[in-house]
């Protein structure tokens, strides 16, 4: 199921801190919203990471 943005918790929140681990299946990403707090795992077994300038 896909929300649109506009629908979305991400449209009223702002990302407070995140954490990243490296686990024995992958990496799971940590990230603390705020209003209503919420914190959400996402977990992934094959992960690419790029450089942004």
């Amino acid at each position: 199921m896909i929300i649109p943005y506009e629908q979305s918790i991400l449209r009223q929140n702002y990302w407070l801190y995140n954490e990243i681990y490296a686990t024995d299946r992958g990496f799971e990403l940590h990230v603390l919203f705020d209003c209503p707090l919420t914190e959400w795992k996402i977990v992934a077994e094959n992960v690419q990471i790029e450089t942004v300038k």
